[in-house]
């Protein structure tokens, strides 16, 4: 069976188990059975849905069992535990049951996780009583859910009990939905008093929220200056989870307003709104300069070479003499290139040299020559330019890069004894260069095959040097070395870190505040109480123990480093390696990857490197999540999948950024097939990957031409990642025979 058929019947065999354990639950039993017999066959058509799974049908089943049974009887609080597990909200039968048992340090954070507002007034009868644990953060949490209904005074009411000591997450929380209630209550002074206080403070994410708030009130009031509020808010945090709605208001007036247009292009483009910034450039009538350019480069980051072509053509055209002119005619040239015109590009080049020879890009300028005639494999053609390049450029940002293609190019055109000559130089000259140990690779490989002396012991020197490099992987191989492996004992953690001079430290109370925010959903706020636990400790590493018991995913490789140095790589144990090498959400993470036939293990080999495992994560470039997706490349993969309820705000919810992340991997793993190019092109873009020789050259070329130092550091950590992960739990390799064998040779 194709895997694309294998896909769709599992995706089919899902949808009629969900249909018809949802046909169940809403058609009564026989009249003849028992209420104690239809809690039993509840019970087994859920664990059917599981079995085939369907969490969200068996959470359902599990709860109209639940129903069933008698209250308060240990029948029904395990389904209630069961259905618990597998919930997410809105699910507010089952807050209801929640709440008849114990009041546990997480049962109304639970509750109200789950159930929102439909349980917010009995949460808020038991806090009068002084029934719950942790009564701040469950007024906090009932508060956030009485604004999302509307309920404005009510949530007021809570927010005045809550204190401004917590940490930061939960303070920042409680300050927004102060500003909204007080606006919505008809105070809008002191909601602007809570923004002034956050652009004090430097909180840019807190005030971008309130503006944004703030900005939907004027707005619904009909009042003058919303706009403005939203600009701001889109300025001062570009990646923020709140923006999609306001573009949609603000896109007729964006598109008739070339000003307005203009002060969000910038924070379009490094919040990763590519589509968005380039909706703007082609519906307006007159669309801003800079904001044009933007655009255009949006299309070739994405590997959009023919739509980035006739944009920059344009701009050429419409401003000549414009801010960007001169970026635009380089990037021109690149992009004609890498759509195989490669004279044509060079032709751009020798017009941004005659137009502009004081930019301070002309010292790039031989190597853009140099490197678009070695893709199109022009090597003996590139050789000149590079060393130009070395010759007039010597400090140039791109010197390096040229001086290893010139060895690059030598050895294509098969001129082995200048290209060791060249190779000797470059290791003597670049030796903090990230092309440093591919450098060494290729001059031991050459020495090796040309008979030259110290082949072998230059091979020996980078794996020794450099151990965990792709290039000493690549040595190894060629030596018919063994490759390299963790090496672990069994010994219990907290025995070696005791006998190695660190004592576990029992819980600190915010770790226990922590761990009950954890359980109850509310991540975010938990892991604050523990970084606070850390501070009264002075560190996190006395926690491990403790973070490996509870899944503390986003505290582990903190605790992990802060531990790794006591001893040497030999005597570590196991479970220090699983601290630092966590499986991190494998409730999502598992069966997303059985869906798309990826490999759970490189799935987090990925997400550690990616965001450390921290779902509020966003980079510079407007990527974000644990799998960190830029908002572009997702809405991509939502057409693709025929997935409606696309937005750039949800990439910070682990479930959606998991299925989109793994999906769209799964894709470019089957498009460029081994490891090292499927991880470039991941984080470097396909496009990129193919004119670095995917698929055509060896794995060693491949990595030594790629020329995004981010890129080139990102696919050797995360493949050193997954042989850690592969290593440390085999079992889920076995779990995942479905998965491509990227461990073999190329």
């Amino acid at each position: 069976m194709t895997r694309p058929l294998q896909i769709f019947s599992a995706a089919l065999l899902c949808a009629l188990v969900v249909i018809a354990a949802c046909r169940r639950v809403s058609e009564d039993p026989p009249p003849e059975l028992t209420d104690a017999q239809r809690c039993s066959l509840y019970s087994s058509e859920a664990d059917a849905a599981l079995a085939a799974g369907a969490p969200e049908a068996a959470c359902s089943l599990l709860v109209e069992a639940a129903l069933l049974a008698d209250s308060g009887s240990r029948l029904r609080g395990g389904l209630v535990a069961r259905a618990d597990s597998l919930a997410r909200p809105p699910a507010p039968m089952l807050a209801v049951l929640l709440l008849e048992g114990p009041p546990d340090s997480s049962t109304a954070l639970r509750a109200l996780f789950l159930g929102g507002a439909f349980v917010a007034g009995e949460v808020t009868a038991g806090l009068q009583r002084g029934q719950w644990p942790l009564p701040e953060y469950v007024a906090l949490l009932a508060a956030d859910s009485l604004v999302s209904a509307g309920r404005y005074a009510a949530a007021l009411d809570l927010l005045r009990g809550v204190p401004d000591t917590l940490p930061k997450a939960a303070d920042s929380r409680r300050r927004l939905l102060l500003a909204a209630s007080h606006l919505n209550a008809g105070s809008a002074d002191t909601a602007g008093a809570l923004l002034a206080r956050a652009l004090d403070e430097d909180e840019d994410e807190l005030a971008s929220a309130i503006l944004n708030a703030r900005a939907l009130w004027l707005r619904r009031r009909g009042v003058r200056g919303w706009r403005d509020d939203l600009v701001r808010s889109f300025r001062l945090w570009p990646a923020g989870d709140m923006h999609a709605e306001a573009f949609r208001l603000m896109l007729p007036d964006l598109l008739e307003d070339s000003s307005l247009a203009s002060s969000v292009a910038d924070p379009f483009y490094s919040g990763g709104l590519w589509n968005e910034l380039y909706q703007m450039a082609r519906l307006a009538e007159n669309p801003p300069a800079h904001l044009y350019y933007l655009a255009a480069r949006t299309r070739d980051r994405l590997g959009f070479y023919g739509q980035a072509e006739g944009m920059l053509e344009r701009y050429l055209e419409t401003w000549p003499d414009g801010e960007d002119a001169p970026l635009a005619l380089i990037y021109l040239g690149l992009d004609r290139a890498r759509m195989g015109e490669t004279d044509a590009g060079l032709a751009c080049f020798d017009l941004f040299e005659s137009r502009h020879p004081g930019n301070r890009r002309m010292g790039n300028l031989p190597w853009y020559r140099g490197s678009v005639l070695a893709d199109a494999e022009r090597w003996e053609e590139s050789i000149p330019h590079f060393r130009r390049t070395l010759q007039r450029y010597p400090d140039n940002v791109t010197a390096d890069d040229a001086h290893l293609y010139l060895c690059l190019a030598l050895m294509e055109t098969e001129r082995f004894g200048e290209a060791v000559e060249e190779l000797e130089r470059f290791t003597r000259r670049w030796n903090r260069s990230v092309y440093l140990d591919a450098a060494r690779y290729w001059l031991g490989r050459l020495r090796l095959e040309t008979g030259l002396p110290g082949g072998r012991e230059e091979l020996e020197g980078l794996v020794s040097d450099s151990p965990h490099s792709l290039p000493a992987s690549y040595a190894r191989r060629l030596m018919g070395l063994p490759a390299w492996r963790p090496e672990h004992t069994d010994e219990p953690l907290e025995d070696w870190m005791s006998r190695n001079g660190l004592e576990p430290a029992g819980p600190p109370p915010a770790a226990l505040r922590g761990r009950a925010l954890v359980d109850a959903g509310l991540r975010s706020w938990g892991v604050a109480e523990m970084r606070r636990a850390e501070d009264v400790l002075g560190s996190p590493a006395p926690l491990g123990p403790f973070y490996l018991a509870g899944g503390i995913w986003e505290r582990m490789p903190s605790a992990a480093w802060r531990m790794w140095s006591l001893a040497d790589d030999g005597t570590r144990p196991l479970e220090l390696w699983k601290l630092r090498y966590p499986e991190a959400w494998p409730h999502i993470v598992v069966p997303v990857c059985r869906r798309w036939g990826f490999d759970p293990l490189l799935a987090w080999a990925i997400m550690k490197q990616e965001s450390a495992f921290q779902p509020a994560c966003y980079s510079t470039a407007g990527a974000r999540g644990l799998i960190q997706m830029i908002p572009s490349t997702s809405e991509y993969v939502a057409r693709e999948n025929g997935w409606g309820n696309y937005s750039p705000d949800r990439l910070y919810r682990p479930e959606v950024s998991l299925e989109y992340g793994i999906s769209y991997l799964s894709g470019v793993a089957a498009d460029l097939g081994h490891l090292h190019f499927t991880l470039a092109g991941y984080n470097g873009g396909p496009h990129n990957a193919a004119r670095w020789g995917a698929g055509k050259v060896s794995p060693a070329m491949f990595f030594s031409r790629i020329t995004f130092n981010e890129t080139k550091r990102y696919t050797e950590i995360v493949a050193h990642n997954y042989d850690v992960y592969r290593a440390i739990y085999p079992h889920r390799s076995l779990e995942m025979a479905c998965c491509p064998d990227w461990s073999r040779a190329f």
